[in-house]
């Protein structure tokens, strides 16, 4: 039971982090400033809700394992999956890792129709790996992301948490056409 309470925040930190990096102008206008890092993370306290089909609990590997249309949800962040199974260990307690129940969630792997969202941020891959001693956040195989206007395709997405950048491998990007006439931060055109 241990394992399944660690999950939370770590779950919540992987969600926020594998959005599409652009970020704070939302103004349909001007292209969006990128971010490297995905939006805002939800507060520690906000309560979290994970519901499953079945939950698993395996005390010797330290891993909770949630199956069948899997829904994480805390704050305006969301994350569906058809499989989500999150690692804990006994290391300290850092700044760098979440931490509930006195274990740190070391790896979570959501599987399956992977799908994170934040108001209109939407990421979809096959999978979503998050590995906390790297810090990073690895997602591949059908990777799609939108926000407004602006769409992201590729093949890999790597979301570099301490850097505040990603990086996406065969990327193709669409710019709505109203972002490419929108007059530059000076006042001039593009």
């Amino acid at each position: 039971m241990r394992a399944a309470a660690g999950a939370g925040c770590g779950i919540a930190l992987a969600m926020a982090a594998v959005m599409p990096a652009t970020a704070q102008n939302k103004s349909p206008e001007r292209p969006p400033a990128h971010s490297g890092g995905g939006p805002s993370l939800p507060s520690r306290t906000a309560p979290m809700t994970i519901t499953s089909a079945r939950l698993s609990i395996h005390d010797a590997e330290r891993r909770a394992t949630f199956e069948g249309a899997v829904v994480v949800n805390q704050g305006d962040l969301t994350l569906k999956a058809d499989r989500v199974d999150v690692w804990t260990n006994d290391s300290p307690v850092t700044s760098a890792g979440p931490v509930y129940g006195g274990s740190n969630v070391s790896r979570i792997v959501a599987t399956g129709h992977v799908e994170v969202s934040q108001g209109d941020r939407v990421v979809q891959a096959d999978e979503a790996v998050y590995d906390q001693a790297r810090q990073q956040i690895e997602l591949t195989g059908n990777l799609s992301g939108r926000e407004g206007g602006y769409k992201v395709a590729g093949t890999r997405m790597v979301v570099f948490l301490l850097e505040h950048r990603s990086v996406i491998d065969q990327s193709r990007v669409v710019i709505p056409p109203q972002a490419l006439s929108a007059p530059t931060r000076d006042g001039k055109g593009p």
